[in-house]
């Protein structure tokens, strides 16, 4: 399964499925100055903002370290950010 490892402020890790997975709630994303989101899996994960994340569509992040930083004024608000990995559990 892919994962993700991401930094808010703290670090935590989400499970990524073979079908669009919740990372962060649009109530999270709100309340964010910043989000890291990077690949700490063996394949590649894309994702998505405010709709289902879709292989081969939105962000792509490339295996084992593969990352994306939104800052101050540049975070997603009010919108959920879902991941998709092609393999779901390995």
């Amino acid at each position: 399964m892919g994962r993700l490892g991401l930094q808010s402020g703290e670090v935590s890790t989400v499970s990524v499925g073979s079908t669009t997975t919740a990372v962060l709630t649009a109530v999270q994303t709100e309340e964010l100055e910043y989000i890291a989101l990077t690949n700490i899996s063996d394949e590649r994960i894309f994702v998505a903002f405010g709709a289902s994340a879709e292989l081969n569509k939105g962000i792509a992040l490339n295996a084992e370290g593969g990352n994306v930083v939104w800052e101050t004024g540049a975070v997603p608000r009010s919108v959920a950010i879902n991941a998709i990995s092609s393999s779901g559990s390995k």
